[in-house]
């Protein structure tokens, strides 16, 4: 290593600062070295970016070169221009795909999962080099990076029927979860993400309404959107993001309005931390279930675990609120910018 390492109070663990001439995260990568590397990556994503590629089945070509495309992007030693061109290229698949679906497709959950995990390694980027979000580029590549996420939890549905089976996309840090169910199953209906916690919806109406909606769940199991020590501070459970939206779109269904959810953590022996906060619009309170104790937050309005609700209200809590080059982000619209 050539460099120094010291503890960061931002990050709350050591972090490298390299010498001149040296990068990665132990400074082991030497400059000649690092623009050798970028030259190709470079190169193989302008490659890449020249093929017709979509996330469905009958596209067979496809998955090796999104496998090359994951295989480039490593948070410990990629650089901006690398991680910019490759959500660009991300994101044009899978918004062209959203946009232009047809019945004729069906779309692949390796393919799927595959650019899951490519925009996992681009936040892990931009958290890994500025958690508070203050620059342009950083902002840029989380509100694009949270619009395709969305749009993937759409496209897991596409053409399904409504029932008790849910779909996938699972990632290092994050899990989306889709599922199609009739509205008057919506009362009293509990769903349980992988590694997640115990999500129960309520209504305030009890319709007998045979429409269909989708469920839409981004569970973080580590959270990309705060900085650790304001993780810390806030002493939250892992973040949930929900929806309940009209089949084949992001736009919330008329029976969003009349929802609550109560989400549980189940609280161990082994778990290091007792969490006390619960996000915007919800309430934390100790529940019991089945002999077993709960952290439960109570969300009047499954509004409030909107990726947008839920993304303004980390900034609101965090001292990035307070910079004015997070005002873009303050006043984003997830769903339809």
């Amino acid at each position: 290593m050539i460099g120094g390492c010291e503890y960061d109070p931002l990050y709350l663990q050591s972090l490298c600062q390299c010498d001149p001439g040296w990068n990665g995260d132990s400074c082991s990568i030497s400059q000649d070295d690092r623009t050798s590397l970028q030259d190709l990556t470079a190169s193989i994503i302008k490659q890449i970016s020249q093929v017709p590629l979509r996330l469905i089945m009958r596209a067979t070509w496809s998955k090796p070169y999104l496998e090359t495309l994951l295989s480039l992007i490593n948070p410990s030693y990629t650089t901006l221009s690398d991680v910019q061109a490759s959500l660009n290229l991300i994101s044009e698949i899978i918004s062209s795909d959203y946009k232009l679906k047809s019945e004729s497709d069906v779309f692949d959950p390796i393919k799927m999962t595959i650019a899951t995990q490519i925009i996992d390694s681009c936040m892990s980027y931009i958290y890994k080099t500025d958690c508070y979000l203050q620059k342009d580029s950083s902002q840029e590549i989380f509100n694009t990076s949270m619009k395709r996420l969305n749009e993937l939890s759409v496209l897991q549905l596409w053409q399904k029927p409504p029932g008790p089976e849910a779909y996938i996309l699972e990632s290092t840090n994050l899990e989306i979860y889709s599922r199609r169910v009739n509205a008057n199953q919506l009362n009293g209906l509990e769903t349980i993400p992988p590694n997640g916690p115990i999500i129960v919806m309520q209504s305030r109406s009890n319709s007998s309404s045979g429409d269909t909606v989708d469920i839409g769940i981004i569970f973080w199991k580590s959270n990309l959107l705060v900085c650790p020590k304001t993780q810390k501070e806030d002493n939250a459970p892992p973040v949930v993001m929900m929806a309940v939206n009209n089949p084949d779109t992001l736009q919330p269904a008329s029976q969003a309005d009349q929802l609550s959810a109560k989400i549980s953590y189940p609280i161990t022996s082994n778990s290091a931390q007792s969490y006390s906060n619960c996000p915007t619009g919800c309430n934390p309170t100790i529940q019991v279930r089945n002999g077993a104790n709960y952290f439960q937050c109570e969300c009047a309005q499954i509004s409030s675990l909107s990726s947008s609700s839920q993304t303004l209200g980390f900034f609101e809590r965090s001292n990035v609120y307070k910079l004015a080059l997070a005002s873009a982000l303050l006043t984003y619209d997830y769903y339809h910018s």
